[in-house]
């Protein structure tokens, strides 16, 4: 990966990013049987290159979490729930270890893609993400990408997700 997982991190910090990265992808495919996993998605502000970025006395380390999209080859809904429960025990795991949440969103289908509707979480992940497994191409088939048509309820649900990161932020600092 060359992409940039923060604004401000040290190049140091971006290896450490980066090989977690590898570690989760590994992971996560070890979890899932030969050709159910179409990509592995990292979103949220990593994904998008803004990741938080905390300075301790030990030097710099990951703030907040990291959120994966799980993409699948059209399995059923049985096993995506069977897959998402490893993938919760998987969660627990990779969270004490680097001491960062790091979040799996439920398995979608590659088919259901191009059927989802417009929300905040998609319509941010398809411009800005980083693929850590699987198919480059994978988002071409979500249909909406332009932000300034988002449904109001969705811009509610941004605004409110927006203002818990800076009351989180603000008592993480204090």
């Amino acid at each position: 990966m060359n992409r940039r997982f923060t604004v401000s991190g040290s190049q140091e910090l971006e290896r450490l990013i980066s090989s977690q990265m590898d570690i989760i992808s590994n992971e996560v495919q070890k979890i899932f049987e030969k050709n159910d996993l179409a990509a592995l998605i990292l979103g949220g502000g990593y994904g998008k290159g803004e990741g938080g970025v905390c300075k301790t006395a030990e030097g710099e380390r990951t703030f907040n979490d990291y959120d994966f999209f799980v993409i699948t080859n059209n399995i059923s809904r049985k096993l995506k729930i069977k897959y998402h429960q490893k993938l919760q025990e998987l969660h627990k795991t990779l969270t004490e270890k680097f001491r960062i949440d790091v979040d799996f969103a439920f398995p979608v289908n590659r088919s259901s893609i191009k059927k989802l509707p417009f929300t905040q979480m998609w319509g941010e992940l398809k411009p800005a993400h980083i693929i850590v497994y699987g198919d480059k191409n994978i988002l071409e088939a979500y249909q909406h990408s332009d932000l300034s048509f988002i449904p109001l309820s969705e811009a509610k649900k941004l605004l409110l997700n927006r203002g818990y990161g800076l009351v989180l932020a603000r008592n993480r600092i204090e």
